[in-house]
């Protein structure tokens, strides 16, 4: 389940109200959809990415009287409680970086979307929160520019910015209307979504119909790659070969690629590489099936890590691809019969270390496995060591940038018999100090400045 949550929350059009649509559609009675349209739901919003949920955009009438600003108001937070339910040894990290935090303290300002589908900001000291947007309508998704001195944000299908504050709104992609609920290739080529920053806070890639890129100082927009049309599923001749819908994803730390993660109809997905020079796009390939989930960037953009905990259509294990050729080296296969290896949420650090979340299991492992920080050499396996004594069951994981610890969102607190990947976000440093729940619940976390 929580594979194709990790799709479904990037897809441009796949919502909270859809993805479960999706779920459910197979056990409702009158209006239930045909096994035709469940098939091509499902499929179009198989993305294999990770990070976020998204709701449904909304029709919106004229934005008059959103303030720019609300003042700050400090909000006690709560210290987390976690059993150690594998027993590790806790290992020192260095934290002496610029970024790096002890106690109930953050290494950075963090932006969440609360909620209340509004852009929240929780203060380095743990407490202080203060929000972001007053949008009428629900914001969906957002990102925040390197520099953390600009946000992007989506509602009412149209890509918006404001500064590190909520001042100075302005209206950048107008999205067309949004698709009505029952219109899915509306919803698939029609919606606004999956938006990331270029590292020089200069270009904003969006999902529209297709992978776009947004020049902040020109203020235009340029194709990447367009998505094939969305076809009649009534039609008796469908168009022969792969037919893909694109969605924009994060640019390589150098700024010369972007991910392009896309869905094939009628089912499954893949991911791909666009080079912004040349404008070429290479597919990502697997020699042990499809290529999932939570992939990031190496440190050099030359390299991309991706994982899955969970052996079955997906195979478990630890992966690298090379962002040049799109192939990939299998570095530790986890779907080994009495011996699984559990490795979820890879991102090498600025040491060149690779942090990750993971665990073992003698039998075959249960879904939303109890996971613990570990890292090692950046082949996944020499110097392999746990962080931390707790172990949990991670939906979501934003690490800091020096590795210093990551902000998680524990499956246990999530809104359950959703598609939302929202709840209780804790941040667990990589020293072993104690955890400390973030003072407001919510999702999409990202570091400000």
């Amino acid at each position: 389940m929580r594979r194709a949550m990790r799709g479904i929350e990037r897809f441009p059009g796949c919502d909270s109200t859809w993805a479960n649509k999706t779920s459910v559609d197979s056990n409702r009675k009158g209006d239930e959809a045909s096994p035709m349209n469940r098939s091509i739901i499902l499929t179009g919003c198989m993305l294999i990415l990770a990070a976020i949920a998204c709701n449904a955009p909304q029709p919106i009438g004229p934005v008059t009287g959103i303030p720019d600003t609300a003042p700050a108001t400090a909000v006690p937070s709560s210290a987390a409680t976690t059993d150690s339910t594998l027993q590790v040894a806790a290992a020192a990290t260095d934290s002496s970086a610029e970024n790096s935090s002890s106690g109930n303290s953050l290494p950075l300002p963090l932006y969440l979307l609360g909620v209340d589908n509004q852009i929240w900001r929780v203060e380095p000291d743990g407490e202080t929160t203060s929000q972001i947007t007053f949008e009428p309508l629900p914001v969906t998704e957002f990102s925040v520019s390197a520099d953390g001195l600009q946000i992007a944000y989506v509602t009412n299908n149209s890509l918006y910015t404001v500064d590190s504050a909520g001042a100075g709104r302005a209206l950048i992609v107008q999205g067309p209307p949004p698709a009505a609920e029952d219109d899915y290739a509306g919803r698939i080529n029609s919606s606004l979504g999956s938006i990331y920053w270029a590292p020089s806070g200069q270009q904003i890639t969006y999902g529209l119909g297709g992978i776009n890129i947004y020049d902040i100082i020109n203020g235009t927009s340029t194709s990447l790659i367009q998505s094939d049309p969305y076809p009649d599923p009534n039609d008796p001749n469908p168009p022969a070969g792969p037919i893909r819908f694109f969605s924009a994803g994060a640019f390589s730390p150098d700024g010369k690629r972007v991910l392009a993660p896309f869905g094939y109809f009628p089912e499954a997905g893949g991911e791909g590489v666009i080079d912004l020079e040349s404008g070429s796009l290479t597919e990502i390939t697997n020699p042990d099936g499809i290529v999932c989930c939570s992939l990031s960037w190496s440190q050099d953009s030359a390299s991309l890590y991706f994982a899955n905990p969970l052996p079955g259509m997906i195979p478990a294990g630890l992966w690298r691809a090379d962002a040049a050729s799109g192939q990939t080296v299998t570095l530790v296969n986890g779907g080994t019969e009495g011996n699984f290896q559990m490795f979820d949420f890879p991102q090498q650090g600025t040491d060149g270390d690779l942090y990750y979340f993971y665990g073992t299991s003698a039998t075959y492992p249960e879904s939303n496995p109890v996971l613990t920080m570990t890292k090692s050499a950046a082949d996944g396996i020499t110097n392999r060591i746990s962080l931390r004594t707790d172990s949990h069951r991670v939906a979501s994981v934003l690490w800091a940038t020096d590795a210093s610890g990551a902000v998680i969102l524990n499956f246990d607190s999530m809104e359950q018999g959703t598609f939302l990947l929202r709840g209780e976000l804790t941040w667990l440093p990589s020293d072993g100090s104690a955890p400390f729940v973030l003072p407001l619940p919510g999702s999409q976390p990202h570091w400000g400045r």
